[in-house]
């Protein structure tokens, strides 16, 4: 497996001033900052690195003085702003107070840069997901750091424990966003043509191994009556690497188009090797993925959860889901016929 275990930043501080010479306190160490730029360099080893620095000397009347902020790493520059934060202190004039999101600093105190895990998602992993063992998170695209992995489409609300939910969905695109108007797509449609509550967990993008991964997080931590499937007919598995003191997965279809030039990876060739990888292990991959779904439906059997197992005619041109009881449907549905094929699944 490959392994990213540490990374290497360098924190830019642009200093100007007049008189009054400024100065930054690391551990048991006080330098004097020239004008010009400073670099402070520092390595990091887990995802919630914290990186602490003093600066002092700075004085009302030096109307000049200012420290401007940028953080880079292998020469790139990368969002500062979601992970500072200042602590104002022995300042004349100015009270003590914090400020959050700051690229610039005017007063005595201390900077703070504290790094999570959506902040990696979204600058060194193009969305990938980061989770250690023990969590039990859903796959998807990290689109943003406060991006949260069980907001559901239907409703904008999050799913709790203690709640039973009647209709779930859980799938990838076909029945979420991508493709066509959600609003005319089968989770849709069918809260609109019923008086059953219809709850969405479908991300776009994912692979078949991933929307099972999902389907079986959600059986396992909440109570449903029914649960439509809507898998990826991209058999393919989600690879996994170590970034410092996670587990980064790649959970989406490897057919995607190949990152551009102004894009960061810290697995740049994560897209590659899964294409060869899927090429050599096409068999075992498909018996792992045959497996995980024959256990998905013993699970819910043995919480007796109606499990449907829902294709898309135009879009699953792969045979592999047709071994299985299946319903094929468009993907925007007529609302009568899709009573219909549902009625007489019901009754089979």
């Amino acid at each position: 497996m490959e392994r990213l275990r540490s990374l290497d930043f360098q924190l830019v501080l642009h200093i100007d001033y007049n008189f009054s010479q400024l100065k930054i306190i690391n551990g048991e160490q006080e330098i004097n900052l020239p004008k010009g730029a400073f670099i402070h360099d520092f390595t990091i080893n887990s995802v919630s690195h914290k990186e602490t620095l003093y600066f002092k000397g700075f004085d009302p009347h030096d109307k000049k003085q200012k420290i401007k902020l940028s953080l880079l790493h292998q020469g790139r520059s990368f969002d500062i702003h979601a992970i500072s934060e200042y602590q104002a202190y022995n300042n004349e004039y100015v009270s003590d107070s914090t400020i959050s999101n700051i690229d610039e600093i005017f007063f005595n105190g201390h900077l703070t840069l504290s790094f999570f895990e959506t902040w990696f998602c979204c600058n060194f992993l193009q969305g990938g997901v980061l989770q250690d063992k023990k969590q039990k998170k859903l796959w998807k695209c990290m689109e943003d750091y406060l991006n949260p992995g069980d907001a559901c489409l239907n409703h904008n609300e999050f799913l709790e424990k203690n709640k039973e939910y009647d209709i779930v969905f859980s799938g990838t695109c076909f029945t979420g966003t991508n493709h066509a108007r959600y609003l005319d797509k089968i989770p849709y449609t069918l809260q609109g043509i019923t008086d059953r509550k219809v709850t969405n967990i479908s991300f776009n993008s994912l692979n078949a191994y991933a929307t099972l991964h999902n389907a079986h997080n959600l059986v396992d931590n909440f109570k449903m009556k029914v649960l439509f499937f809507s898998p990826s007919n991209v058999i393919q598995m989600a690879l996994q690497k170590q970034f410092l003191d996670r587990f980064y997965i790649y959970p989406f279809v490897s057919n995607q188009p190949s990152l551009s030039k102004n894009h960061f990876h810290s697995f740049k060739d994560t897209r590659k090797n899964s294409v060869k990888m899927h090429h050599k292990k096409k068999r075992l991959v498909s018996e792992i993925i045959k497996k995980s779904y024959q256990s998905l439906v013993e699970k819910c059997r043995r919480k007796n959860i109606d499990l449907v197992l829902l294709v898309f005619r135009k879009k699953n041109r792969n045979s592999f889901w047709k071994q299985f009881d299946t319903i094929h449907l468009e993907m925007t549905q007529n609302p009568k016929i899709l009573l219909d094929v549902l009625d007489r699944h019901k009754t089979k």
